[in-house]
Order: structure tokens, then C-alpha cells, then sequence
């Protein structure tokens, strides 16, 4: 029963030191609308969720000068193959999912963001020259653009566009602190905001979940020396 307590004692102690050390939100600083920023070094976790758009596309890391740092997703294909849907299918109503379109599943990947340091995501896309920027709005001047929505449990987007069958929608639900990252690509046929769907969150750096382990483990010899002491 003592050890179960001090284990218990651990456990709460990592989860208030996880609350010490967690870096910043994402949620806080991918809704500027202009460079991502971090205070403090920071390392955010990205997930692929799904992809509606013609295009053949690639989410990547910028920086501030909008040359491309890293990769985060590439679709290997423009769409997942669905035999029997029509031309118009393929351009408008089109799905991409991880495992077929993006590999390798689960299609999660972290990327380490420097304190101080100015960066974009960038949406670029095999049939266009443009790249779609972080800070370009859906509905602005340029071709494509971000939306970001965060400080929700869930967000609907939609999954097929609207002319001639009418739209359809998907529930994504955010975990606390999750940033969904809705990207609509440079195409013209449409502006919903689906082309690209993915999820970011900030996480610990291993270092710091590792730092935490012993922590917990010298409270837990510390007690046990203090109950043998007391016997």
C-alpha cells in the first residue's frame, strides 16, 4: 500500500512539472495571421487527416524568407483511386487519406521550432507554382489559404463541394490545446478550405519527459529511505 502511495505521489508530481515545462500552446500562435512565432523553443506535433482537392500537394516548414526548411506531409498521389466515380468526382469531390495518399501511416510527425525565429507552413502543390503561406486567409487577394481554429472541442469542415450534389461535412474533434489547420489550395474551381486538413499541438521535447522519469524516481527512493528510517 505504501509503495502504490508513493508511485501515486510521483504521478502527481510529473503531471505538475508537466505543467511547469509544457511549451506554448500552438493554439496561441498559428491564429496571428502573419510569421509563427514561438517564445521558447518549441516542438509541435502535426497529423494528416484527410485531404479533399484535385491537386497533388506538399505541407512544408518555411522560413521567413519563404524558402522551405522541412517536409511535414506529401500526398505520393493526387487522390486515393475510387473506381467508378465520375471526372467531376476526381476534381472537386476527391479524398485523400493517410496510408494511400500520404505515407507512412499513422502520418504524425513533430517538427522543432526555435525561439525568436520567424516561420510560414507552406501548402505547395505539383500543378501550380504558387505556394499557398500560413498567413495567406481563405477568401483573401491570393489564390488559396489557412484557416485556423482552435479553443473548440470540435470543428466541422466540409468533405464534398457543393455544386451539383450538395455539400456534405465531417466533424473533427480537437483535443485540448489542438490547432486545426484547414488549407484551400491555389485551385479556382472552389474556396472551402478542405484541401488539406491537418491537426497541430505542442508536446514536451523527449529530453524533458526523460528528466521528469528521474525526478519521479528519486521521490519515490527518497520516501521509501523516510518510511524504512521511521520503522
Amino acid at each position: 500500500m505504501q509503495l502504490r502511495g508513493y508511485l501515486f505521489a510521483a504521478a502527481t508530481a510529473i503531471t505538475a512539472a508537466v505543467g511547469l515545462t509544457a511549451p506554448a500552446q500552438a493554439a496561441s500562435l498559428f491564429n496571428t495571421g502573419g510569421p509563427i512565432s514561438f517564445g521558447k523553443d518549441t516542438r509541435v506535433e502535426f497529423k494528416f487527416h484527410a485531404s479533399h482537392g484535385a491537386f497533388q500537394s506538399t505541407l512544408s516548414v518555411y522560413d521567413e524568407n519563404r524558402n522551405p526548411l522541412e517536409v511535414l506531409f506529401t500526398e505520393t498521389i493526387p487522390r486515393d483511386p475510387l473506381p467508378g466515380k465520375n471526372p467531376q468526382y476526381n476534381k472537386v469531390d476527391s479524398i485523400g487519406t493517410c496510408g494511400i495518399t500520404v505515407n507512412p501511416a499513422p502520418c504524425v510527425t513533430t517538427y522543432h521550432f526555435l525561439a525568436g525565429v520567424q516561420y510560414y507552413l507552406g501548402l505547395k502543390s505539383e500543378e501550380t507554382p504558387i505556394v499557398v503561406f500560413s498567413d495567406d486567409s481563405v477568401g483573401g487577394n491570393t489564390p488559396g489559404g489557412f484557416k485556423f481554429v482552435a479553443d473548440v472541442p470540435s470543428v466541422s469542415y466540409p468533405t464534398r463541394y457543393a455544386p451539383p450534389t450538395g455539400a456534405s461535412f465531417k466533424s473533427l474533434v480537437l483535443q485540448d490545446g489542438e490547432t486545426a489547420i484547414f488549407v484551400n489550395d491555389p485551385s479556382t474551381v472552389d474556396v472551402d478550405a478542405n484541401d488539406f486538413v491537418v491537426t497541430a499541438k505542442s508536446v514536451p521535447e523527449p529530453a524533458t519527459l526523460a528528466g521528469l522519469g528521474v525526478v519521479a524516481a528519486g521521490l519515490v527512493a527518497s520516501r521509501c529511505r523516510k518510511s524504512d528510517q521511521t520503522a
